[in-house]
């Protein structure tokens, strides 16, 4: 654990849990899939700043397992090449997309500096299929199609022993966080299903 005297690194601090509005049928339509995960993942790109800017990005398939396809974030073609993978492959199942966090760092004297926190997060869609091909259902209220936030560090709230300093630095950084989930909810047709972190930070961004 990578700490401050206000905000901490722990892996898989806090995520958000989202299920598509969709309909399954339409899923197992190949081209219609295909497409749909090329626009959902070019939404989350173009959604992503001022929160964060992507790092490597990997793609599962149903055939070749969960890193059939890798591309470095400072890769030239990096998106281009991501889209064609996308484009060409008949099975996949998921795209995670490695997060660099951009906030804000506050000293004790309260001034302030930009702060760019590396592989702090992932966005993590998931498409569950089954060995034909089609989106995989194997129950009632089981969401097969999904995306996941997950990040790393709490400095979007402040700690339980609040100073001026943590409390500035949640001031600074807490509307970076909001605003994409926000951007994320009206960008993409899906609804919330969970949520999990530290208490106080899902608390403290609720009540924004």
């Amino acid at each position: 654990m990578s700490q401050s005297r206000v905000w901490y690194r722990k892996g898989g601090l806090a995520s958000w849990d989202y299920r598509f509005k969709y309909d399954p049928r339409s899923l197992n339509d190949l081209k219609i899939r295909k497409q749909w995960i090329i626009d959902v993942t070019q939404s989350l790109f173009s959604i992503l700043k001022p929160f964060a800017t992507p790092g490597n990005a990997e793609v599962g398939t149903f055939s070749q397992g969960d890193e059939a396809f890798l591309v470095q974030h400072d890769d030239p073609k990096y998106l281009e090449k991501l889209l064609q993978f996308l484009r060409s492959t008949d099975d996949v199942t998921d795209v995670t997309i490695s997060l660099d966090l951009h906030c804000y760092e506050i000293d004790e004297q309260l001034q302030v500096k930009k702060l760019s926190l590396g592989n702090a997060g992932f966005l993590w869609l998931y498409i569950n299929l089954d060995e034909t091909g089609q989106i995989y259902n194997p129950w009632e209220n089981y969401d097969p199609v999904t995306l996941m936030l997950s990040i790393d560090v709490n400095i979007y709230a402040p700690l339980l022993n609040e100073t001026e300093q943590s409390l500035e630095t949640a001031r600074m950084n807490a509307p970076i966080l909001k605003g994409f989930l926000k951007r994320l909810e009206k960008e993409l047709p899906f609804e919330l299903t969970d949520q999990d972190g530290p208490w106080y930070m899902l608390e403290y961004l609720e009540k924004m």
